[in-house]
């Protein structure tokens, strides 16, 4: 889900980068010597892998959390099923050898991310987030689009590479509570404000499963704050330079899903997403909305575009 309200107070940065090929301090983009390890990251960027955890997120397979097979029948706030999926990803992330925090903040909202910690700008960091909660509000509510397929997505980028040794630190994270009004990413944003964390660029994606005319098209909502700009258009690179077959529309002012809370507090951020309210998704907040209903190629394609951003920005070794 995503919300349409414009962002109040933002703080606007303006960000100019005066920059030969030789400069190695670029807050966005990767260098020229990174060519050869982005592309492993994309190729390595599993269909099946990324298939696997929808189902298991969306119930349709069982899944083994703390030695026991449960369904994850429900990702709604409300219901049993998403605690589970929180320790779902929770080992998930665990297993890829990374620091994984529980950020609770509230007796049902919980944040799960989990952090690489960069080897030259280890207090600078890249997030790619995505929210794991879904509706509608029922026992049924598998989320398989919205948004099993942006956690999807996020796990396997920590998949693969938790392999490399990044510049700048990495942060992974699932965000609770999103269909409820960004609750989980909102409260990590004021805290991250109020700590001054120095956030070089937010990569946000919700819903990338649904494409039915296959044309490739998606989304990249972007708003003129900070490095959002800049994050679009490395990903734009990315599409071209790899050939992957995607087609990126530029929405300014975009629209915010978890993005949201990071542009109001001034930082550079971007949110990824099929076309939402073009090409329609008929199972979006619906007890339908499961693989089965895929354009599996499109979602791979996006998967591997994110998963090659990331790398190229983090400065892969």
């Amino acid at each position: 889900m995503r919300f349409s309200q414009r962002s109040k107070n933002a703080v606007l940065v303006l960000v100019t980068l005066f920059c030969g090929t030789g400069c190695g301090d670029s807050p966005v983009g990767g260098s020229e010597d990174d060519t050869d390890l982005v592309q492993e990251v994309i190729n390595q960027t599993n269909l099946d892998s990324l298939s696997q955890v929808v189902r298991e997120l969306s119930g349709d397979l069982p899944v083994l959390i703390n030695g026991r097979a449960e369904v994850i029948r429900s990702r709604h706030k409300d219901y049993p099923g998403n605690d589970l999926a929180a320790n779902y990803i929770n080992a998930k992330l665990t297993s890829y050898g990374l620091i994984v925090v529980d950020q609770w903040i509230s007796g049902t909202a919980r944040n799960v991310y989990a952090l690489q910690t960069g080897t030259r700008y280890p207090d600078r960091k890249y997030i790619f987030g995505a929210h794991y909660d879904s509706m509608p509000d029922s026992t049924t509510s598998p989320g398989g689009d919205d948004n099993a397929s942006g956690t999807a997505a996020v796990l396997e980028a920590a998949r693969v590479l938790s392999r490399y040794t990044p510049e700048y630190t990495v942060m992974y994270a699932l965000w609770d509570e999103e269909e409820q009004g960004v609750i989980g990413s909102g409260y990590y944003a004021s805290n991250a404000d109020r700590a001054g964390e120095d956030i070089e660029g937010v990569i946000n994606v919700d819903m990338i499963g649904w494409d039915s005319d296959n044309n490739g098209e998606f989304f990249i909502n972007v708003r003129d704050i900070s490095s959002s700009a800049l994050l679009s258009d490395a990903m734009v690179d990315i599409n071209a330079r790899y050939g992957i077959e995607l087609s990126p529309r530029i929405v300014n002012p975009g629209y915010g899903s978890d993005n949201l809370p990071f542009w109001f507090f001034g930082y550079g951020a971007i949110g990824v997403e099929e076309l939402y309210g073009e090409d329609w998704n008929d199972y979006y907040h619906d007890a339908g909305d499961r693989l089965s209903q895929f354009n599996l190629q499109y979602f791979h394609n996006c998967a591997r575009l994110l998963s090659g951003t990331l790398a190229s920005l983090a400065r892969l070794q």
